[in-house]
């Protein structure tokens, strides 16, 4: 019996998910046989999502696969690049695409036409004070669009983020926690799974499954009038949902977190 696409699209999301808290658990633990089994687990999982890439039969199904399955498992990658390097006689070297805010090395989305690339995925040029650059926001504890307050060598040093405008060093994304002393003894075990993050987690979950079984979706207009609960189908960022409407703008839940968006 031959497995339907969505379900082996269903599967690689869990498996990645499943991934995501292995990595997260490594990264608080002294014990190497768990970070080095944490770190075998990335590359079946970009090898799955790049058949099931190659055989989507339309453009669309591509677009869809790199926006959601495509960000989440950046996210696995960023973080198992974070392990420790159990290697002998050589140093070892982060990803290509550690720190930046896309997957793989790949031509530029279309939905990034009006920026200009070095030819890597995520790696925009011309970056200035004022431009919206995504960085992690310790005080919102996600990822949200920030603005450029301080460049420092040519990269963005310092931020503001746009949703609650707090300013803090520019960071991609956040780092693992820093272990007392006390508990980062050799051959300890792995601690629980942050409760909020699993919150996190299965919130982002339900949404994903919401916008991808949603049928009456608009595609988004700045012009249009909205309200609170309808799915829109943003060019550039995909499927999110109307959380809040105002005069002059609309607060839109995407997959990677709020996103305020202008309306004339």
């Amino acid at each position: 019996m031959q497995v339907s696409s969505k379900t082996v699209e269903d599967q690689l999301r869990d498996d990645i998910y499943g991934a995501i808290d292995e990595v997260s658990a490594a990264l608080e633990s002294s014990d190497r046989s768990v970070q080095r089994a944490a770190a075998r687990c990335v590359d079946p999982l970009v090898a799955r999502y790049t058949d099931l890439l190659s055989n989507s039969a339309t453009q669309a199904d591509r677009d869809r696969l790199e926006r959601s399955l495509g960000r989440l498992l950046t996210d696995l990658r960023r973080r198992a690049a974070l392990l420790p390097q159990h290697m002998s006689g050589a140093k070892a070297e982060l990803a290509a695409d550690v720190g930046q805010p896309f997957l793989l090395n790949r031509p530029p989305s279309p939905y990034l036409k009006g920026q200009t690339t070095d030819g890597r995925a995520g790696r925009t040029m011309g970056v200035s004070v004022g431009k919206d650059v995504d960085a992690w926001c310790g005080k919102c504890q996600e990822v949200r669009v920030h603005r450029v307050v301080v460049l420092q060598d040519g990269k963005p040093h310092k931020v503001e983020c746009n949703h609650c405008k707090s300013q803090h060093n520019y960071r991609a994304e956040s780092g693992p926690r820093q272990a007392s002393p006390a508990r980062a003894t050799a051959g300890s075990a792995p601690r629980a799974i942050d409760p909020e993050a699993a919150k996190r987690r299965q919130e982002r979950e339900r949404l994903i499954a919401e916008l991808q079984a949603a049928s009456d979706v608009k595609m988004f207009d700045p012009q249009a009038t909205y309200r609170a609960g309808m799915i829109v189908d943003h060019p550039k960022y995909g499927r999110g949902r109307i959380e809040t409407v105002t005069r002059g703008s609309v607060l839109i839940r995407f997959a990677d977190g709020l996103r305020p968006m202008m309306r004339s």
